[in-house]
């Protein structure tokens, strides 16, 4: 696997963030998204642009359980309402973003072409930064262990639930999977 890997944990998805050889930037409701942003422009600045974005946060759902209404991303969230504020990432980002949260790609019904619409708003994070995204379209399961801080496991997504779309640099769906192996 080519690429530094830089995980954004929101941490409103409980649980131990993972560890290992990755770059860890943890974000929560009160972190501007502009921080963010810049955070991650800095690292791919310190590794050029090879680096794979791996989101993981709670994706909003209605209650009937569809989503596609965004994620919970920092204080003002990732909506089709916030996207265009990663525009800064354009061009620095040459191995792509994975989204762990809750059907993110889902379209809620009538709601194609507006919010609710989890397919368009991961074609433009895609077309905005110029990379590739995948994103579920399904309720995602994850597991972790924390006990009182002294033996943890970290965030463990497993195998996908649902579909997983993938979304070119231009924003077009190039790739649908039925719950693939992560």
């Amino acid at each position: 696997m080519a690429g530094r890997i830089v995980v954004i944990h929101d941490t409103r998805l409980a649980g131990p963030s993972p560890n290992g050889e990755l770059t860890l930037v943890r974000v929560n409701a009160q972190t501007p998204l502009s921080q963010l942003v810049q955070q991650i422009n800095n690292i791919a600045f310190q590794y050029g642009d090879d680096i794979r974005v791996r989101i993981m946060c709670h994706g909003y759902e209605d209650d009937s359980g569809r989503g596609g209404y965004g994620i919970q991303l920092c204080r003002e969230n990732l909506t089709l309402n916030t996207v265009n504020q990663l525009a800064p990432w354009s061009g620095n980002l040459s191995f792509g973003i994975t989204i762990y949260s809750c059907a993110t790609a889902d379209v809620a019904p009538g709601c194609e072409g507006i919010i609710g619409d989890g397919r368009l708003l991961c074609s433009r994070i895609a077309r905005i930064t110029g990379t590739e995204v995948r994103a579920a379209d399904a309720t995602q399961n994850y597991r972790y262990f924390n006990l009182l801080g002294i033996i943890t496991s970290p965030i463990d997504f497993g195998r996908w639930e649902g579909n997983v779309l993938e979304w070119d640099a231009r924003g077009a769906l190039v790739e649908t999977q039925h719950a693939p192996e992560q």
